[in-house]
């Protein structure tokens, strides 16, 4: 089986849980199984773009560890963005503050310094769940565009 079917099989067992829905167990578990997926097949460290409160950067932190691998996260925790209202940033460190495994990039994933990191880095797997504006998200995907996988949430925005 390749890559591909891999990935069309995890996206198939764990639906889409909608919109509107209060628990993302099925998106954690899709996208831990891909990052692992991505691991098995191809070196380099994962990335999260807008990791919010942390709760699926925990999920990637455990795959990560497990094979060896680094969690990037690039988020500016800006209060007024993207659902940023001010604890945002303590939270995330409170949830992951048990990890040996994490780097944080505290700013805009837009920024030349930011971009110049990713593309000079090896990547397996690549979250985007940043900006959800179609300039941010192309920034973010063209510039983690060495992944092996990138995933890309929020895509009907």
């Amino acid at each position: 089986m390749n890559l591909a079917d891999e990935v069309i099989n995890i996206i198939e067992a764990y639906p889409d849980e909608g919109r509107e829905a209060t628990d993302a167990t099925n998106f954690r578990k899709r996208i831990s199984l891909c990052a692992a997926l991505a691991a098995s097949h191809y070196a380099g460290d994962f990335v999260e773009i807008g990791a919010f409160v942390g709760q699926t950067t925990v999920e990637l932190l455990r795959v990560a560890g497990e094979a060896n691998r680094k969690v990037v996260v690039v988020d500016p925790w800006k209060e007024g963005t993207q659902n940023c209202r001010g604890g945002e940033y303590k939270e995330f460190l409170t949830r992951t503050r048990s990890f040996s495994n994490l780097e944080v990039i505290r700013d805009f994933s837009q920024r030349d310094e930011v971009r110049n990191k990713m593309l000079n880095r090896l990547l397996a797997f690549t979250l985007v769940d940043g900006l959800h504006k179609y300039g941010a998200a192309l920034n973010d995907i063209v510039m983690t565009r060495h992944s092996l996988i990138i995933a890309v949430d929020d895509v009907l925005w």
